[in-house]
């Protein structure tokens, strides 16, 4: 069903979201982004 995957594609986005902020976050001390890797 469309509206179930819809359903799961917002958290993982979220997910995503939030685990890029964190490894940014840890990154951060060693002067490198997500983006490096």
């Amino acid at each position: 069903m469309p509206v179930g995957s819809a359903l799961l594609a917002v958290p993982a986005l979220i997910l995503t979201t939030i685990a890029t902020s964190l490894l940014d976050l840890i990154l951060e001390p060693f002067g490198l982004s997500s983006f490096d890797l």
